[in-house]
């Protein structure tokens, strides 16, 4: 009663997160916190040990290889992004890891690429609600299946086989859980991996050929697959051409989720502004195809555009108002502040061939290309009376 936190479980336990606490030291990390002399008042003998936090630990340190199972945290500074998600996939043990960023590009890229088997952004805690399936990967998984959802179904389940005669035989099918969702598991992959392909080659073709200039063929020649098996996954050009502009929608959609995860407007529309500069900058064609289709009158995608984009808008544009009548920014027409941030950021993308013109006919480098993205939040920014 009283407590924020409870004893360890065991003397023998207590004396074990001791010992690794000792090991951080001995091996060279700071001990910034140091809760080994931590005594409860009337509970002397109980088995506490204090918050400790130690700085500067390093990946060969046993207290960054081992799981201590007590109350001990390591500070590890790396240089980028990219050395923090090499440093987790490295890792034996792959349980959960969080994400604390303003940079919806950066939440996208760590949670696909991470190794591990539960992934938080912005959270303190990467669990799941219970009817998903949750569990570590590599040495954090015992079994073959993780814990409630879907897998503890599976658990509970016994599979049966229904053999059935044709042409005078009978086939037998042999059920066992771990090939068959291996097998699916890799269709899947391959067939994910085939459309991806497909789609970046239309999208390609299709910005720089048009919807009636490129051909399935050519498609299917840039993207390195059969044509035959283009046509399995997209039975006619429409149909792709529909797939390349509402996979387009979904990540212009996929950038705004900054809307619903913040409240502060500064954060929310600096890292919404930086989204759609990165995608103009890497997904240049896909902008120009949906410029094409739009300027168009979309004739292709009318309907669907009109269902899918209409609503989402007024969420948005809901938002932008809240913050006009709170007096958190200056009055402006939420869609005209949208119509700005899509027109400054795809402007990289639909006219790359004008600013590399006039950048000496070479594209924008890393650090041009930032300044690019601050100028722009910048003057968004103060336009509506905040500070980039």
């Amino acid at each position: 009663k009283g407590l924020d936190m409870g004893p360890l479980v065991t003397a023998e336990h207590r004396d074990k997160v001791l010992g690794f606490i000792e090991d951080g030291v001995q091996a060279g990390a700071k001990l910034v916190a140091d809760g080994r002399s931590l005594i409860v008042a009337g509970h002397e003998e109980g088995y506490f040990v204090g918050g400790c936090l130690f700085d500067n630990v390093t990946a060969e340190m046993r207290i960054y290889q081992e799981e201590i199972f007590g109350p001990v945290l390591c500070v590890m500074r790396v240089a980028s992004l990219d050395d923090a998600m090499q440093l987790i996939n490295d890792h034996e043990y792959g349980n959960g890891t969080c994400l604390f960023t303003r940079d919806g590009e950066a939440a996208r890229r760590f949670t696909d690429a991470i190794e591990v088997g539960m992934v938080g952004v912005n959270v303190p805690l990467p669990v799941p609600v219970a009817y998903h399936s949750f569990g570590g990967w590599k040495r954090s998984l015992f079994g073959d299946l993780h814990a409630y959802g879907p897998d503890s179904v599976r658990f509970y389940t016994r599979r049966k086989a229904a053999p059935s005669p044709c042409d005078g035989a009978f086939l037998v099918p042999i059920f066992d859980v771990r090939d068959e969702c291996s097998v699916a598991r890799t269709q899947d992959e391959i067939r994910q991996t085939n459309v991806k392909k497909i789609l970046l080659a239309a999208e390609q073709l299709f910005a720089e050929k048009g919807y009636a200039g490129a051909s399935m063929g050519e498609i299917a020649q840039l993207a390195d697959i059969p044509k035959s098996n283009v046509h399995y996954y997209f039975s006619t050009k429409k149909a792709l051409y529909q797939d390349v502009l509402l996979e387009l929608l979904e990540v212009w959609k996929q950038d705004a989720l900054c809307f619903e995860l913040y409240d502060d407007p500064r954060v929310v529309l600096s890292t919404y502004i930086r989204a759609k500069m990165n995608h103009s900058r890497n997904r240049a064609h896909g902008s120009k195809v949906w410029a094409a289709e739009v300027m168009q009158g979309a004739p292709i995608l009318k309907e669907r555009l009109r269902d899918n984009l209409y609503e989402w808008a007024k969420l948005k544009e809901s938002k932008i108002r809240e913050w006009v009548d709170s007096g958190q920014i200056n009055p402006v027409e939420p869609s005209y502040l949208l119509y700005m941030i899509w027109a400054s950021t795809q402007h990289y993308a639909d006219f790359d061939y004008q600013i590399c013109l006039l950048n000496d006919d070479q594209p924008l480098d890393d650090l041009q290309f930032e300044k690019a993205v601050q100028s722009v939040t910048s003057v968004i920014l103060r336009g509506i009376g905040l500070t980039a």
